[in-house]
């Protein structure tokens, strides 16, 4: 038996009536609060006029949103946000879909376009402070994916691994007989460990099918409590199947129970404690790479990193050094990464080695790099002015 982490978390926060607080919402807006922080920090330690933080925070979350969309849209799903029959799908962002490739390419259009009128506040200035704040919504935001269960990893057996079987409760939990009838759902893992062929849709041909070999699967048992206490043990049966036919279970991103894994799900309603109960057993999740957490993780770091370096001399950092350093640094973690994650693009990329999410990371990568060489080559004449 191999022991995984049991991910049961939920998207929501609360609800109110129709009004429901999303954790990725918050963090999402919490990157952006805690990042005007800092950047007002930094505005004071280089006497910068306060007045402009305002439209330099607009600049922002224009840019961050739009530019996530559309990239999103453009690079990894454009059937879809491009369809005739749905032509409004892109303006709906509450559903999910942002990339960060188009986030950084329309920030750093949106920051030329502030900088522009703003003496003393130059491109590679404005960029090179940014990009501290940046890191640090970039840890929020991956934390909000792992919340949600998204950008999820590969199958592994690692110790580590994660297996997001929160999936079954928040696949269902918007469904009419869930909110009247079911109080809550309960996930665990009971330990039986396999590894199965499984079929998947080919990402470059959706016509065609993909077999892949020893995929690891780990057996899951789902416990379900009623609303009401005297719910008879027939409909409690009832509402347990319907459920279980409701799961979204043949996808590979979610936990599920399939043909390949020759079981069939068995339902058992019993009372305790004056309540009735149902479980069903069968199912088998896949354990997964965390991939979301380990970016939060380095984002994090590569905030205080960043932060560091920037405090060592603050408005004599050389210009371009942080900025260098960041897009080195995390394009670099983003194409490490991504071979950790399934494929996500329908335009997978030139050869078979990298994926859309890479190729997009090399040229990020090289920018990087030239900036280290234009940022050495400013701290020379910052020294020769000295």
């Amino acid at each position: 038996m191999l022991s995984y982490i049991n991910w049961t978390a939920s998207p929501e926060i609360f609800s109110i009536g129709p009004l429901t607080i999303r954790w990725y919402g918050l963090l999402f807006a919490s990157g952006f609060l805690v990042g005007q922080y800092v950047i007002a920090r930094i505005f004071k330690i280089e006497d910068k006029p306060e007045k402009d933080l305002e439209k330099l925070l607009i600049y922002m979350v224009v840019s961050t949103v739009l530019g996530a969309r559309l990239g999103h849209a453009i690079f990894y799903d454009p059937s879809t946000y491009f369809s005739a029959s749905d032509p409004f799908a892109i303006f709906r962002i509450w559903e999910g879909g942002l990339a960060s490739h188009g986030a950084a390419i329309a920030i750093l259009i949106g920051l030329y376009l502030y900088s522009r009128k703003r003496p003393g506040q130059s491109f590679l200035w404005v960029v090179d402070r940014i990009v501290i704040v940046v890191a640090l919504g970039g840890a929020f935001i991956r934390t909000g994916n792992m919340i949600n269960s998204e950008i999820i990893g590969k199958p592994t057996t690692a110790s580590y691994a994660v297996v997001f079987s929160g999936t079954y409760k928040n696949s269902v939990k918007d469904k009419d007989y869930y909110k009247r009838d079911i109080d809550n759902i309960k996930t665990e893992l009971t330990g039986k460990d396999t590894l199965i062929t499984i079929t998947e849709q080919s990402t470059k041909d959706p016509t065609k099918s993909i077999k892949r070999e020893n995929i690891p699967h780990t057996s899951v048992k789902l416990t379900f409590s009623f609303k009401r206490k005297s719910l008879d043990t027939t409909s409690a049966r009832k509402l347990a199947a319907k459920t279980l036919s409701a799961l979204r279970l043949y996808s590979a991103t979610y936990a599920h129970y399939s043909k390949e894994a020759n079981t069939k799900p068995q339902i058992r309603v019993f009372r305790k404690d004056n309540r009735t109960f149902a479980e069903i057993t069968g199912l088998y999740a896949i354990p997964r790479h965390a991939a979301q957490f380990y970016e939060a993780i380095s984002s994090f770091l590569l905030f205080w990193f960043l932060l560091f370096v920037y405090s060592r001399r603050k408005g004599r950092t050389p210009e371009g050094l942080l900025f260098g350093l960041f897009m080195v640094i995390l394009f670099s973690l983003r194409i490490v990464y991504e071979f950790f994650k399934p494929v996500q693009s329908e335009l997978v990329g030139f050869g078979d080695f990298f994926n859309m999410g890479q190729w997009l990371s090399v040229p990020g990568v090289l920018a990087g790099f030239v900036l280290l060489l234009i940022a050495a080559r400013n701290a020379k004449k910052m020294k020769a002015k000295e």
